[in-house]
């Protein structure tokens, strides 16, 4: 098994993130995160909370998710409704082991980068051979742990688009002179519930972090 931990997050989105978990068996220590439903994920570490924190809350979402990330070499944070194609792992710590930088915070696994494309932090995508230069990342991506060390707890964000998580750690990390990347090629085939969108149902959600209201199972033996 290599050293790798998975991080996910999880909402009404059980038979998807199953598909998820059962395609990642075998490839390292899977940490799910329930953000407020009360299903099992079978194959994986996983903190159940009572209460939905949604959008508004995904910053906390993201701090918990992190704290429980363990001790591993590789680090991969992937959505619960986005089906890793075969070999994913494998060609991402590839890709990953590539980019010959001491400024690098992640590779961003999720969307084939276009050369030219501007966005958060205003960088136009550079061709680097295997992967692009961005300056950017979104919730899906590969790293070490320099990367956690380096962001730090995530502030309180506010916004009405998004959660704000991905444009926060975008900004923090291009402003202190760090170097993010992306994949040209596609990891990550859509599963059909990806077209129902759960971060913006809000109407259970509330942000009040109280430990007393999670739960911490390990149904890999399951």
């Amino acid at each position: 098994m290599m050293d790798v931990g998975f991080l996910i997050t999880t909402y009404n989105r059980r038979e998807a993130c199953q598909r998820v978990v059962d395609s990642l068996q075998g490839k390292g220590d899977i940490y799910v995160l329930n953000d407020g439903c009360d299903y099992d994920i079978i194959g994986a570490n996983q903190t159940k909370r009572e209460r939905h924190f949604g959008k508004k809350g995904y910053w906390i979402t993201v701090n918990q998710l992190f704290n429980l990330r363990g001790n591993h070499k590789y680090y991969i944070m992937l959505p619960d409704d986005w089906l890793p194609v075969d070999n994913m792992v494998e060609k991402a710590i590839y890709l990953w082991e590539n980019i010959t930088d001491d400024k690098k915070t992640c590779l961003n696994l999720l969307y084939p980068a276009i050369k030219g494309l501007i966005n958060w932090t205003g960088f136009p995508a550079k061709d680097k051979g295997l992967v692009y230069q961005t300056q950017w990342v979104d919730m899906c991506f590969i790293c070490e742990e320099m990367f956690f060390s380096a962001l730090g707890r995530i502030p309180r964000v506010v916004t009405k688009a998004s959660s704000g998580v991905g444009r926060h750690i975008s900004n923090k990390f291009n402003d202190d002179g760090y170097n993010l990347y992306q994949v040209k090629e596609e990891l990550f085939t859509q599963q059909e519930e990806h077209n129902i969108s759960q971060m913006h149902d809000e109407k259970n959600s509330g942000i009040s972090f109280n430990r007393a209201t999670q739960r911490i199972t390990d149904t890999r033996s399951k």
